[in-house]
């Protein structure tokens, strides 16, 4: 049995992903016979923990920016030397690496464990006007990228471990900031089978389906630019768009400029099982991100019977194979993505052929997977550990 600290600031809630995969982590580890303190916002704690878990809550405002984590990263430090002061780990984990920004093996000496979520920032473009065609506010985020790609690099040479969520992610991030250091896995997302195995489909409607909180990171301008000539073969169809993000008033203005707003609903933020029962209603899921780092919300969608269609970027088509369980297209090229949409409406036999496809999926990203990958890295790290203690 192992002692673990587990470090995250989503666990009831998934506006990332984050908040499923720790409950899945969470959930698989307790279940195992581990004993688990988690170190979470007050908001995010469960109705109902598992057997053997405890909670160290902390008090954490979210405002919707992915920059307020440079805001909580020292008071996430001051919460683990707390609670390491008053109980003993054989490791702590961060379920997102970069949030162990303050924390220091001197508060810890045991092995500090990380998550590697995206490359959003080691992949930054070294000249502001890399974002100026794809952000409203390129100026500003190409600062805060290359800000937090320095401090990235620094947090990440210091951890003992990580996990990353891809090959693409591993190969990249190692790759711009150099790593050498820390014991490395890449460990997929797992996603529980929520029809139990059962094999009916569920019935669909003209909805076309876009998931994501970062709007222009995840390609919704591309999606708009292509949905007028969605439309005029398919004038049935909507496309809805679950999520919430700061400059969504630039996005409706685009829509609007496009004549298409009339066909889009913005249905803001939604608890998960909301999320899940408009991915049971879509025909089809389009998210064509300019970057990604794996993309959990493409099993979402194909655990409910739905093909996607994605860009080829990042950790992408490690989970989405063009042509087995849906079709990809390059980034940034509106006109492609219709095409293959269209094409998917359009021919039933692709379609029927790409649902089971996406349905076989999951098998290959299973929480049993995911959960054993980790156990056995989390244990080879209390070795090394113990070895260097002795």
């Amino acid at each position: 049995m192992m002692r673990v600290c587990i470090v995250s600031i989503e666990l009831k809630s998934s506006s990332s992903g984050i908040g499923y995969y720790t409950r899945m982590l969470v959930e698989g580890l307790a279940q195992r016979g581990h004993a688990l303190t988690l170190v979470i916002p007050e908001s995010e704690q469960l109705n109902e923990l598992p057997n053997g878990c405890q909670v160290w809550p902390w008090r954490y405002e979210r405002t919707g920016s992915h920059a307020n984590w440079l805001g909580m990263a020292p008071e996430i430090a001051r919460q683990v030397k707390r609670v390491c002061a008053e109980q003993e780990f054989d490791l702590v984990y961060f379920t997102q690496a970069r949030d162990a920004l303050f924390c220091r093996h001197s508060v810890f000496e045991g092995p500090l464990l990380g998550g590697v979520h995206d490359d959003y920032f080691a992949q930054a473009p070294a000249s502001p006007t890399g974002f100026r065609g794809d952000y409203v506010d390129w100026p500003q985020r190409w600062l805060y990228y290359q800000v937090v790609r320095v401090l990235e690099r620094v947090t990440y040479g210091r951890m003992d471990g990580l996990i990353f969520n891809s090959q693409a992610t591993e190969a990249n991030v190692t790759n711009a900031f150099r790593l050498s250091r820390p014991a490395r896995l890449v460990c997929y997302y797992g996603i529980a089978d929520a029809t139990n195995g059962q094999s009916v489909r569920p019935s669909k409607e003209p909805i076309i389906l876009f998931v994501g909180g970062n709007f222009e990171r995840k390609g919704l301008p591309t999606m708009l630019r292509a949905l007028p000539r969605v439309l005029e073969q398919h004038p049935e169809y909507r496309l809805v768009v679950v999520g919430r993000y700061t400059n969504q008033v630039a996005i409706q203005g685009l829509a609007a400029d496009l004549g298409v707003q009339d066909r889009v609903l913005f249905a803001g933020y939604q608890d998960n099982e909301t999320v899940q029962a408009w991915h049971q209603r879509a025909k089809v899921f389009i998210m064509p991100s300019l970057m990604e780092g794996f993309g959990i919300v493409f099993l979402e969608a194909m655990r409910a019977w739905t093909p996607v269609i994605a860009t080829r970027v990042g950790g992408i088509p490690e989970v989405v194979r063009d042509g087995e369980n849906g079709l990809l297209v390059p980034p940034n090229q509106p006109d492609k993505l219709a095409d293959s949409c269209n094409r998917l409406l359009r021919e039933a036999d692709l379609y029927g052929r790409l649902t089971t496809g996406a349905r076989q999926t999951m098998q290959r990203f299973t929480p049993q997977a995911m959960i054993d990958s980790t156990e056995t890295f989390f244990l080879d790290a209390v070795s090394r550990g113990n070895a260097r203690q002795r």
